[in-house]
């Protein structure tokens, strides 16, 4: 063993207890690594607080230059002094990675973490970060406790969890720019390459939102839909859509039906299995004012029960609720 000692009647934060040096050189020695012991706060006669610093000499240099230090709380500080336990400033110039963790996993090892993060609140582990890859289970997972907040499963599908009341996914943005907004961007390429761009057909669905719900069985079903979808094939600088809004009813086994179309024209559509002349635009809770669709006439009500009719022969006629 190698024995290294300092007898001080007083020993001070930063104060040196001993090193182990490494000397050499081609035309000159000097100090090329070191390992060193410093005091980590002042000394009583009953507290003793040290920590080690790792040094060594980088190309282009002659000097050492402090790496790596394990403070007196067992806190690990690469490329500086810790303030967390494990802390990493990364100063290089290149493309290197800041971490990087390799783990060679057996063939069909699915449960295996390649990066576990567990907060131990007096006793009551609460798992926080899960990151494990291998080709068949999933890559990310966020825990809050025993609840399964968010997943990112083998392939990139995200799937976020919660019980609360309120909203799942907030975005929030913070500018004193009025054309600045929170957004959420749905992007679709003609191409099975990630990060290829290839021009989208006249059929293509760029995005859509989903609704679901359970039914009666406990099976998850279709209940509303949002879609935005090519409306023709695009051009050199613009790519037509039309919007779709579908919802369900009882009959639909869980695949919602379009109930209304905005075309890339603008144009609005309403669609309806209503019988003919029940389907239309109507105000909501008001008899009085709508618009009726029928397979003759077309109805303009208006208040107080006034209506103007339209029939396929282009005539018109005026009645009220009495039918004068």
């Amino acid at each position: 063993s190698i024995q290294l000692e300092r007898v001080d009647t007083s020993v001070a934060d930063g104060d040196g207890i001993g090193a182990i040096l490494f000397r050499g050189g081609e035309s000159s020695q000097t100090d090329v690594s070191r390992i060193r012991v410093n005091a980590d706060a002042d000394w009583t006669s009953s507290s003793s607080p040290t920590k080690m610093i790792f040094e060594t000499t980088p190309s282009g240099s002659t000097a050492d230059a402090p790496r790596m230090t394990i403070s007196h709380d067992g806190r690990v500080g690469i490329g500086r002094e810790p303030v967390s336990w494990v802390h990493i400033d990364q100063t290089g110039a290149g493309t290197e990675r800041g971490l990087y963790v390799y783990r060679d996993l057996a063939s069909g090892s699915t449960d295996g973490e390649l990066v576990f993060i567990n907060n131990d609140n007096t006793g009551d582990d609460q798992p926080a970060l899960r990151v494990k890859q291998d080709g068949t289970g999933d890559i990310l997972v966020l825990d809050d406790g025993a609840t399964r907040a968010l997943t990112v499963a083998d392939g990139g599908m995200v799937t976020m969890n919660r019980s609360a009341a309120d909203e799942s996914l907030s975005l929030a943005m913070y500018s004193t720019v009025d054309g600045h907004m929170p957004a959420l961007l749905f992007k679709k390429s003609a191409s099975n390459t990630i990060g290829t761009a290839a021009a989208t057909g006249a059929n293509d669905v760029f995005g859509q939102i989903v609704f679901q719900g359970f039914d009666t069985d406990n099976d998850v079903k279709g209940a509303a839909i949002i879609r935005a979808s090519a409306d023709a094939a695009p051009d050199g600088d613009s790519v037509p859509a039309k919007l779709e809004f579908m919802t369900s009813d009882l009959d639909d086994s869980g695949s919602p039906t379009t109930r209304m179309t905005i075309d890339d024209d603008g144009l609005v559509t309403v669609h309806t299995t209503l019988a003919v002349g029940s389907g239309g635009i109507r105000h909501e809770g008001d008899t009085d004012n709508a618009i009726i669709f029928g397979t003759d006439t077309h109805e303009y009500i208006t208040g107080g029960g006034t209506r103007f009719k339209l029939d396929n022969n282009s005539r018109i006629s005026l009645s009220n609720n009495d039918g004068n």
